[in-house]
């Protein structure tokens, strides 16, 4: 990279932050998630709006080729690593253990006929004419039906704090139910982005050294790996490093001095360690990234350091808005934009999901405006959601189209959760009811 390329980078990104920042700012006092102004920015600076009307300005700033274009790229990989960090600490430290009956019944109706209808449309309606350069239709079978199905973890974690009922019985079983769907679905999304892998570019890592290469055979691996490595750090890994934690700790007798800054170095260091141990396994680096968040949350239990808390704030305030925003530059609403498809889309996985959430909570012994309530909730897709359909469209798994459909199946999904449960307060409304 010379000078002029270092230049334009730094003037590109100091551009796009400021957009992110400030279109994020307005979301929020707008009553919205942050994310959807982070994505405007994104917009606004892309070829939906800046390359539209200053094409040359908008290819100086944000090129398609170069290193320019690789630098973005790279920092929007680091911010989806620090996204799904961030996601795996939340899941860690805010699963309630209460309520089981109607999270249980949440998590069969709200995983299970999601899924399975996503499924089973696809056999109906068929979407080759949406599938990318992968041409895998299982892959993109299993990818269509995840993203009816997943539920935001960050998103309505946000929503509820800035709404003051995170810490209720309603935030619990959202977020217990939450976490036990998207653990299932990144399984899912992992097997789906392996068999991608399968038709796209040379194996690495373990499925190269094994030469790996049938479909049949790569199916299984990517079933058996991805399952074991999820349940390997959600179980074992954490109690280890927790023993280990108690055992030091014994030793000294007391809590040694915190180095300041120590904490977020190793947090840096857990995400990369974890991300390079997951694509070493050929499992998508995002994967790691998010057991490394879970690790992260349990360390901080055991011993009090502030491993994820000291990397959070700087990457809310640079990683994770750069990746938002830099999915808003990837969209172009003028050319990839399906209208009618896109309405259709979304009514079907917003009607999906609210019936199967809203008979689930019914079956798990919650009233009628409780379980509707809980339904709106769970039907927020956000971060996930947007990071499901930016990693299948980097796979080739969808096209341009099909990815623009998922980004904004994902963003008004999220709009539509905030609106509702703003109002149920604004009337003074119970969250929860029991059933008559």
């Amino acid at each position: 990279m010379n000078d002029t390329d270092l230049l334009f980078l730094l003037v590109g990104l100091s551009v796009l932050l400021l957009a992110v920042h400030a279109l994020g700012a307005v979301a929020e006092r707008l009553g919205q998630p942050r994310m959807t102004g982070e994505l405007g920015g994104g917009l606004v600076l892309g070829p939906t709006v800046l390359g539209a009307l200053a094409p040359q300005a908008h290819g100086a700033l944000f090129p398609d080729t170069g290193p320019v274009a690789a630098a973005f790229d790279a920092i929007e990989q680091l911010g989806m690593l620090m996204l799904m960090f961030l996601a795996g600490a939340e899941v860690r430290r805010l699963l309630p253990k209460e309520n089981r009956k109607v999270t249980a019944w949440i998590v069969a109706m709200g995983l299970v006929v999601p899924f399975g209808i996503g499924l089973a449309a696809l056999q109906v309606v068929g979407l080759d004419g949406l599938a990318g350069p992968a041409s895998d239709p299982v892959a993109l079978s299993l990818i269509v039906a995840s993203a009816v199905a997943v539920t935001s973890i960050p998103v309505i974690s946000r929503i509820m704090l800035d709404l003051g009922i995170l810490g209720t019985s309603f935030g619990g079983v959202v977020l217990a139910s939450a976490v036990a769907e998207d653990v299932v679905l990144y399984v899912v999304i992992a097997v789906a982005l392996g068999l991608a892998q399968v038709h796209g570019e040379e194996l690495t890592g373990l499925p190269g050294l094994l030469g790996i290469t049938s479909v049949p055979a790569m199916s299984v691996y990517y079933v058996l790996t991805t399952v074991a490595l999820f349940v390997c750090m959600m179980t074992v890994v954490p109690r280890l490093a927790t023993a280990i934690l108690e055992r030091m700790g014994n030793r000294r007798g007391e809590r040694p001095r915190r180095t300041p800054g120590a904490a977020g170095v190793a947090g840096v260091l857990l995400v990369l360690v974890c991300a390079s141990g997951a694509s070493l396994l050929g499992v998508q680096a995002m994967f790691g990234a998010f057991l490394a968040g879970v690790l992260a949350a349990r360390i901080e239990e055991a011993s009090g350091t502030a491993v994820a808390g000291e990397l959070r704030a700087f990457a809310l305030a640079f990683f994770i808005p750069l990746y938002f925003g830099s999915i808003g530059l990837g969209l172009d609403l003028g050319s990839d934009l399906l209208l009618g498809f896109t309405v259709l889309f979304t009514a079907l996985a917003c009607a999906v999901k609210l019936a199967s959430v809203y008979a689930g909570a019914r079956l798990g012994g919650e009233g009628p405006g409780g379980a509707l309530n809980l339904a709106f909730a769970m039907n927020a897709r956000g971060g996930p959601g947007i990071a499901l359909a930016w990693l299948a469209y980097e796979a080739g798994i969808v096209n341009a189209q099909l990815f623009t459909t998922l980004i904004i199946l994902a963003v008004v999904t999220s709009v539509m959760a905030g609106a509702w449960l703003r109002r149920v307060l604004a009337r003074g409304r119970p969250l929860r009811q029991a059933a008559h």
